[in-house]
């Protein structure tokens, strides 16, 4: 048993009725004024005399009257078929808002018999039957009357030019045309046209919980929000100019901007905070330099808002026809099924992408992560936070994912950042950082450095935000996987700085990265975590020109890495190796628990070296914990302290 969801209705029903109150007056007005016109003209016609014009003139009036008539009669009934929409529309109103106040109530019921793997409890489930029952009905009554007002308003036929004589020149119309269908444009489901502002006014004060369940419950007016954007001008001492003037020129990609985007962010009152957050979600719930629970809270409205978005294009994707191949000779016929075989290609790549986006952001809705930055550009961005920064965080993780993650891969990511990050703690904060675009295509896309360059700036600006909201000796440490680890180099070359960096499997050291030299972090300890028979080797030995300095990547020589043991799928036991490129994160192994130790600052497991073993005319090389696991499985395994590794 769900809980339903209840229509959206923001509209100012006292305004409709006075604009369509005013309609009516002004049709009387002009029609007595026409009226008036006509009698005096009767008057004085006989002294108009001119045989070239006078027979137009004398009959202009007479063959307006019934067009005037029509149209004054056709305004009277539009009149009062809004009247009456907006009669029984503001008593649905009522009833809706009666039902959104009892929503977060009913649900929490629904909410704790579904945490519990139980059926609610009979009074319970009857409540929400009860509920949804209302809700439904309020849909269906709401489908009538709007089927009901724009049938009445389709009966409409008077009030257009087809009475007056053709005077036009040949195709013109006299006047332009009164398009009474037109009037029911607005009557959809969310009971016309949402204001952000009056949405905004209206989410003020609400915690973050009551926050998410409106928003969960009204996609369609969050998807409102979520597209409102700063536009301007505003007056110079409003909280929308003073945050324009510290955004301008690309300032939330610069430390100096960050740290200005943050002082004016300060300089705001809280009203004036509020506002910003609640009436531009997807702008500052995004924006570097504002506190990231602030930016928390913005997109609990922006996540619904930008699903709904998405879901909108997914109606508004049109999958091609195919072609009739019947009439067209056998050239023709071939071109239009290889036109028609690319148009499909592309419907499917982008019907996927829009479904991997649509995955994402149901994640992050379900388990309500505290996504701090998202947006639907290319594959999907997002940026989630685990716990808040403060300044009595002591340590920090960010972790940057490889190839081939898309929105759609944030239930995956945020487990195997959970696998391998510290217990949740007031003390510790981390980040799934996925707020830039990763390459899709292995060898293609990391062929050149335009990934790595891209993400660079947005990376390091990341870590100027987070910078201003933990103490300066917080340990902090980022995981960059695969080609996160070449992105994660690049930024270093631009600014970002950090306490640790750990290469996993990477792709390479970074774009123009061959020694710490070539960065701003020169003195970050640095881990590398690769399995022996991981193939990314052989992208590391011949993609150096986009991944690092021009030559092969080597996190040891070049970087003067420590390299940590990627070991047993289970440490504890032994047994199989952690194997191939994908299981690093696996919980309980002894890479996940060396990435562990890293964050935490505890110990660490060093790389162990294969064996030689030589014979009368040869040798052969094996991996000692593959040959005898029962001699390093658990405790077996030698430990250093992390401080005890090599800093650069």
């Amino acid at each position: 048993m769900n809980v339903a969801y209840v229509p959206v209705i923001t509209t100012s029903w006292d305004d409709l009725r006075r604009h369509s109150t005013d309609l009516l007056n002004r049709a009387n007005a002009a029609s007595s004024f026409f009226e008036q016109a006509s009698i005096n003209w009767t008057r004085f016609r006989s002294a108009y005399i001119h045989s070239a014009t006078q027979e137009q003139v004398y009959t202009a009036l007479d063959e307006l009257g019934a067009p005037m008539q029509e149209w004054a009669g056709a305004v009277s009934a539009a009149n009062r078929i809004l009247i009456d929409f907006c009669d029984s529309g503001s008593a649905l109103q009522a009833r809706a808002e009666e039902l959104t106040e009892e929503r977060p109530g009913i649900y929490a019921k629904y909410q704790e018999a579904e945490e519990a793997g139980e059926d609610a409890d009979p009074a319970d489930a009857a409540a929400i039957s009860a509920f949804n029952e209302r809700a439904v009905q309020l849909k269906a009554d709401w489908d009538v009357l709007v089927e009901n007002t724009a049938s009445s308003l389709r009966a409409i036929s008077g009030g257009t030019d087809d009475m007056l004589a053709a005077h036009a020149g040949l195709g013109e119309r006299l006047l332009p045309e009164a398009d009474w269908v037109a009037l029911s444009s607005g009557l959809n489901e969310r009971f016309g046209n949402m204001s952000p502002f009056t949405l905004a006014h209206m989410l003020s004060g609400l915690s973050a919980d009551e926050l998410r369940l409106w928003a969960d419950a009204n996609p369609e007016a969050a998807a409102v929000l979520a597209g409102n954007e700063l536009m301007g001008p505003y007056a110079a001492d409003s909280p929308e100019h003073i945050m324009m003037m510290a955004m301008r020129d690309g300032a939330d990609l610069t430390e100096a901007g960050v740290m200005g985007i943050r002082n004016a962010w300060d300089s705001l009152d809280q009203a004036g905070q509020e506002r910003l957050l609640l009436l531009f979600p997807a702008v500052f719930g995004s924006l570097n330099g504002v506190p990231m629970a602030a930016r928390a809270r913005a997109n609990t409205i922006t996540v619904p808002g930008v699903r709904e978005i998405n879901e909108q294009a997914i109606r508004d994707l049109k999958r091609p026809q195919r072609p009739a191949l019947d009439n067209l000779n056998e050239i023709q016929a071939n071109q239009a099924a290889i036109d028609y075989s690319i148009a499909e290609q592309a419907y499917q790549d982008e019907l996927n992408r829009l479904e991997q986006i649509r995955k994402g952001l149901d994640h992050a809705m379900l388990k309500d992560l505290q996504v701090v930055a998202v947006g639907l550009e290319g594959n999907g961005r997002i940026l989630v936070m685990n716990g808040t920064p403060s300044p009595a965080t002591t340590t920090a993780a960010v972790l940057v994912p490889g190839t081939g993650a898309t929105l759609g891969s944030l239930e995956d990511y945020t487990g195997k950042l959970a696998n391998v990050d510290r217990s949740p703690a007031p003390d510790h904060v981390s980040f799934y950082y996925q707020d830039v675009d990763l390459p899709q295509r292995l060898i293609v896309d990391n062929a050149t450095s335009a990934f790595n360059e891209a993400a660079a700036p947005r990376l390091a600006a990341f870590d100027y935000a987070l910078d201003l909201e933990v103490p300066a000796e917080t340990r902090s440490t980022y995981i960059g996987y695969s080609a996160g680890a070449g992105a994660l180099g690049t930024a270093e070359r631009v600014g970002l700085d950090s306490s640790n960096i750990v290469y996993v499997a990477p792709s390479g050291t970074g774009h123009e990265v061959g020694s710490p030299q070539d960065t701003e972090n020169q003195d970050a300890n640095r881990y590398w975590v690769q399995s022996r028979d991981d193939t990314i080797a052989i992208a590391q030995v011949v993609g150096g020109a986009a991944q690092g300095d021009g030559g092969p990547s080597d996190p040891v020589g070049q970087m003067g890495a420590q390299r940590l043991e990627s070991g047993f799928l289970n440490h504890d036991k032994g047994g199989p190796l952690v194997s191939g490129h994908n299981e690093y994160f696996r919980p309980g192994s002894t890479s996940a628990l060396n990435m562990q130790g890293v964050i935490r600052g505890t110990s660490v497991y060093p790389h162990i070296p294969e064996e030689i073993h030589t014979y009368i005319g040869g040798y052969w090389i094996d991996n000692p914990m593959e040959t005898r696991p029962e001699d390093y499985a658990g405790v077996k395994m030698q430990s250093i302290p992390t401080e005890s590794c090599p800093a650069q």
